[in-house]
């Protein structure tokens, strides 16, 4: 082992020494080394903030029509690569609520 090695390795010793000693002093109580680096190595458990989940709202006939039409117009205002055209989404858009809207 180098001595760079070992004056690291005597570092960190001193450091989960210090931490024992500190945390000893605060419980009023001892605590073995393997808790102590558990302690520090565990990840913080996260507790839900009381929230609940919405229900959905139910889909309407109108947006499943506006849907449809969109998906069927959409190759129409789309170039070759995929992309859409100039305001190709816009126009795209407008003609399927248009007619959804028949």
């Amino acid at each position: 082992m180098s001595a760079q090695a070992l004056s690291a390795y005597l570092k960190i010793l001193r450091i989960i020494r210090d931490l024992q000693e500190e945390d000893n002093q605060n419980r009023g109580q001892s605590q073995g080394l393997e808790d102590l680096l558990n302690s520090q190595v565990r990840e913080p458990v996260r507790v839900a903030q009381g929230r609940t989940r919405k229900a959905k709202k139910k889909v309407s006939a109108y947006h499943k029509k506006y849907s449809k039409e969109f998906k069927q117009l959409a190759p129409k205002f789309k170039k070759k690569n995929g992309s859409w055209k100039k305001d190709g989404f816009k126009r795209c858009a407008a003609a399927a609520r248009k007619k959804a809207r028949r």
